[in-house]
């Protein structure tokens, strides 16, 4: 919407490297992005302290900030389940929301050459990676270049072996939960060529 160009137009302009959490938050007050419920009437107290963490305050703690902490969640590598019950919110469309807000975060590059502003296009590409995938920005590389590997059997790998997997045999990545023959071989071919 018109509504949300200028309130990433607004952010991207006044800033010159992008917060991360600071710009979820900001994502999540525009009506573009698919909001997360709170639970009832429990405290949203966990919602504003997370922000807080951030030095994000709000006075209203409503559906854009429940999102705001999903999402930040999210991109730390928690699950809906972790979320739902640490912040009391329906976080069976985090997915939803973090596809979203990844879109919004390549649009939001798009503006900023268009801006002319060539500084911060790196840091929106992995922000918008984070998002898509749920990662921390370490296991971006591998999450992306080996298909149906996933976040969890990612970070699985990255406790077991390290970042550099170059070293690692085919029959030691499959000892890894979750990984078998093939996604071993791809695993393989992306730490060569990586």
């Amino acid at each position: 919407s018109v509504e949300t160009a200028v309130k990433i137009k607004e952010y991207i302009s006044d800033v010159e490297h992008i917060n991360v959490e600071e710009f979820i938050y900001a994502l999540c007050e525009t009506p573009d992005l698919p909001l997360i419920s709170f639970k009832g009437r429990k405290s949203k107290d966990p919602v504003q302290e997370k922000l807080s963490e951030y030095g994000l305050f709000a006075v209203d703690i409503g559906n854009p900030e429940a999102t705001a902490v999903s999402l930040i969640e999210w991109i730390d590598e928690r699950n809906e389940y972790e979320i739902e019950n640490r912040y009391n919110v329906y976080s069976a469309s985090t997915r939803r929301s973090a596809y979203e807000a990844s879109r919004l975060v390549k649009f939001a590059k798009d503006t900023s050459e268009v801006l002319g502003n060539y500084s911060s296009l790196k840091e929106f590409d992995v922000m918008s990676a984070r998002l898509y995938y749920g990662v921390k920005e370490d296991i971006i590389p591998l999450v992306v270049s080996v298909k149906r590997l996933g976040r969890k059997r990612a970070r699985n790998l990255v406790k077991k072996f390290g970042n550099d997997l170059s070293g690692v045999s085919k029959k030691e990545l499959q000892k890894v939960d979750g990984i078998g023959p093939k996604l071993a071989q791809n695993i393989k071919k992306f730490a060569d060529n990586y």
